[in-house]
């Protein structure tokens, strides 16, 4: 999802809920968290976490607050521009949403023609040296899938990535 709020990819809106708190909000809830429950492992994930202008600094900052694992899960479309900014600023896993790598399903199914923005983004990752890449697959039971299902193995063996497939989902 791009928007800030709840897409409806059916009807091809967006409906805002509410406002995203800032860098200092996220990284106070944090510490609690750390603090209250010893938890050390963190995962970012909700709407687009990488069309946030600070997820450099709050990867950075749970890094800091001791957090020894942090996890982003993401559509993708951004990470190119960001994945070697993410590495040095302590992420250990990145989780990407793929759920077809042939261009017209991916942009009937997402919204947005951006799969080799994606994929690009994937490279760019293993590039800067993400340790752990993993494409989540929403499996769909619809025309294509198997031929779907294949060439995300076949990718996901070529390229040394986890795929982990979630859920089977009517698609019309």
């Amino acid at each position: 999802c791009h928007a800030e709020g709840i897409e409806d990819f059916q009807n091809g809106r967006t409906m805002a809920l509410f406002k995203d708190p800032d860098t200092g909000q996220i990284l106070r809830l944090g510490q609690n968290v750390r603090e209250l429950t010893g938890i050390s492992v963190l995962r970012l994930s909700g709407l687009e976490p990488t069309l946030r202008e600070d997820i450099i600094d709050i990867v950075s900052g749970f890094k800091h607050l001791g957090f020894h694992r942090i996890g982003l899960t993401t559509n993708g479309s951004k990470l190119r521009n960001v994945a070697r900014d993410l590495c040095a600023a302590g992420l250990d896993e990145v989780n990407i949403s793929i759920h077809s790598l042939d261009e017209k399903t991916y942009t009937q199914i997402t919204g947005h023609n951006e799969l080799s923005a994606v994929l690009g983004g994937i490279d760019e990752c293993k590039r800067a040296g993400i340790p752990t890449i993993k494409i989540n697959c929403l499996l769909m039971r619809r025309k294509g899938m198997r031929k779907d299902v294949n060439s995300l193995l076949k990718f996901a063996g070529e390229q040394n990535i986890v795929l982990r497939f979630y859920e089977l989902f009517w698609w019309p």
